[in-house]
């Protein structure tokens, strides 16, 4: 997106002892290109942080890309849980709403289901070495 100068007129009320001219509106003219400031933050870093004013891209990854589901997944939970309140939140273009209802790919759910089996048996080894003791 090209950005051009644009111009930008003050009038200036100058007190008549100071002003150069007196009885003449003094005005200033300037050309400023027109921008805001503004940063960029990934999901993954704003894990941890709130924000009062977000504005999110929940554009799903391209599938050619080198994210796949889990992206999508866990993307889309920790945007939409970093601001403060609705007032502070405006997204960047539209998204299918289907993206809410995304589950996990099979690479994550079977790490999520052998995570799970750790827990049990570390919770087994625990409660045997508990009862041993006594």
């Amino acid at each position: 997106m090209p950005l051009f100068p644009t111009p930008f007129s003050i009038d200036v009320h100058v007190p008549e002892a100071l002003a150069s001219a007196p009885g003449k509106g003094n005005s200033m003219c300037r050309r400023q290109i027109p921008c805001c400031t503004a940063f960029v933050i990934t999901d993954f870093r704003s894990q941890g942080r709130t924000f009062s004013n977000v504005i999110l891209d929940v554009e799903p990854p391209n599938p050619r890309g080198t994210r796949g589901g889990h992206h999508t997944y866990t993307a889309v939970y920790v945007s939409l849980s970093r601001y403060r309140s609705s007032f502070g939140l405006s997204f960047l273009r539209a998204f299918p709403h289907a993206i809410f209802f995304a589950k996990p790919d099979n690479a994550l759910q079977t790490e999520w289901t052998h995570l799970e089996a750790l827990e049990i048996e570390t919770s087994a080894v625990n409660y045997e070495a508990l009862l041993a003791a006594y």
